[in-house]
């Protein structure tokens, strides 16, 4: 079963890979709001409200420091190298 850090780091590739495409990252918007909205069957499924909000607060973070970095106000890291350094 693929670990939590393994998870993270896939799905944090992804994101990576959608940065570039408006449409994919509104779908993408539409469809955490959708998840969070959801009930689930199984409770381990669920993420508490704080969770949530730091996933949130986290991605929000993110997408400002590409908006700076757009703007040349901000030098990041590539995300590949970022990726890398994620524990397996």
């Amino acid at each position: 079963m693929e670990s939590l850090a393994q998870l993270q780091k896939s799905v944090m590739q992804d994101i990576v890979d959608m940065m570039d495409d408006r449409e994919k990252l509104m779908c993408l918007k539409e469809y955490i709001g959708k998840l969070n909205s959801n009930d689930f069957e199984d409770d381990s499924e669920v993420m508490t409200e704080e969770e949530q909000q730091q996933l949130l607060d986290n991605i929000r973070q993110g997408l400002r420091e590409v908006k700076l970095e757009r703007e040349g106000k901000l030098k990041l890291k590539d995300a590949r190298d970022l990726i890398n350094e994620l524990p397996d």
